[in-house]
């Protein structure tokens, strides 16, 4: 069995489908995976990738925030995009969501389970228990 202090679901299809967590806690280490720009609640998702990126992010937060941590703990955040010309425009606001300085990141570009994702991150956290 899994070993978690706490752990964080959406309740998305997604995860129906899979069998996994949107995210758990396991001591001082946050980690979440499968973020993307969907609205859980409706399932519904924009097709503006500016749109998408945000919801991400405020999906993120919200996610870090249940399991007890912040953005500002983030140690690590890897994203996925669709197509290459996709990652200025959506780097340009996680800089802006991170207020200038993102934490180490990794971007690669991926083809995603949902044809109408353009984009989605995973991230680990490092907290004080």
């Amino acid at each position: 069995m899994l070993k978690a202090d706490k752990i964080h679901t959406t309740n998305s299809e997604f995860e129906a489908t899979a069998g996994y967590l949107r995210g758990l806690r396991r001591g001082e280490i946050v980690t979440l995976a499968g973020i993307t720009g969907f609205d859980y609640s409706s399932m519904q998702i924009s097709p503006e990738l500016d749109n998408q990126v945000s919801m991400a992010l405020i999906n993120m937060e919200n996610s870090l925030i249940s399991l007890g941590a912040n953005k500002w703990d983030l140690v690590r955040l890897n994203w996925f995009i669709t197509r290459r010309e996709l990652f200025e425009p959506a780097g340009k606001i996680i800089k802006e969501y991170f207020e200038g300085t993102a934490p180490p990141a990794t971007t690669t570009i991926v083809g995603l389970v949902d044809e109408r994702m353009l984009f989605e991150l995973e991230a680990t956290a490092l907290t004080s228990k």
